[in-house]
């Protein structure tokens, strides 16, 4: 589904399953189709669209082909530079996504981009409610997946009541200017690097989050000071509260083996 400079646009109940192009990325020395993208919907320059219990299943790359981003959902504007708005995910579900080249970048959901400092990209008022993303890797090089990752420039925008399973990273925060945005209620498991990783180091929001990876290297990394955060490994009682602390209805739990 492409919905390129679209303006205002609602789809519903759709289904996107192993689409791609042949892709071969120019870094391989062949021709760069759409910017080596394999996408199930891309909202490229898009703004104003709601999907709504939308799948996309196994939108992978044809054989011979080597994308540098494969996903479900896709929503920026490079290599155009600009802004996309208002961009509301709801009850979506992106499935099986993989590369084994290892410079593919793999991911559930892909919001914004990492663009070169002369372009900027603006990713406002991106949601994601309720949705799911499962088996979304890159076999070759699990930290080059995630189920969902908000990339440079990506603002204000929000993932809640969501689930991913099974991915690299569940969810993954990148960019010095990726700033300002909310995770809550998230249901993260099985993911085999992070359950949350957060590289920025700005004032991104986390809150309410269960996290069960029992294979990762943390259930949560680089999340902000202070972020609460209430431990429990599995046959042990959980941790004592600090300071006499009562259970806060904003604490991130993260269970481990």
């Amino acid at each position: 589904f492409d919905m390129n400079t679209v303006g205002s646009c609602i789809l519903k109940n759709c289904t996107a399953e192993g689409n791609s192009n042949y892709c071969i990325d120019e870094n391989a020395g062949g021709s760069n189709i759409r910017g080596g993208l394999s996408a199930g919907f891309d909202c490229d320059r898009a703004s104003n669209v709601l999907l709504e219990d939308c799948v996309a299943i196994a939108n992978n790359p044809q054989p011979g082909g080597v994308a540098s981003k494969v996903t479900g959902f896709y929503a920026s504007i490079f290599p155009e530079g600009g802004y996309i708005e208002n961009i509301v995910y709801k009850n979506c579900t992106s499935l099986n996504h993989s590369s084994d080249f290892p410079g593919t970048f793999v991911a559930g959901f892909l919001i914004g981009e990492n663009p070169p400092t002369t372009i900027v990209i603006n990713s406002n008022q991106i949601i994601l409610e309720g949705c799911v993303a499962e088996g979304n890797v890159n076999t070759s090089n699990p930290g080059n997946g995630a189920g969902v990752s908000f990339e440079n420039w990506t603002t204000s925008s929000s993932v809640q009541n969501c689930i991913f399973k099974g991915n690299g990273v569940g969810i993954l925060v990148r960019g010095e200017n990726t700033v300002s945005n909310l995770f809550k209620n998230n249901e993260i498991s099985a993911n085999s690097e992070y359950g949350i990783a957060d590289f920025t180091q700005n004032l991104n929001s986390y809150a309410m989050n269960y996290a069960y990876n029992p294979d990762a290297i943390e259930n949560y990394q680089g999340l902000p000071a202070f972020t609460p955060v209430r431990t429990w490994q599995i046959g042990f009682a959980p941790a004592p509260l600090d300071n006499n602390r009562t259970l806060d209805p904003l604490d991130n739990i993260s269970v481990s083996n």
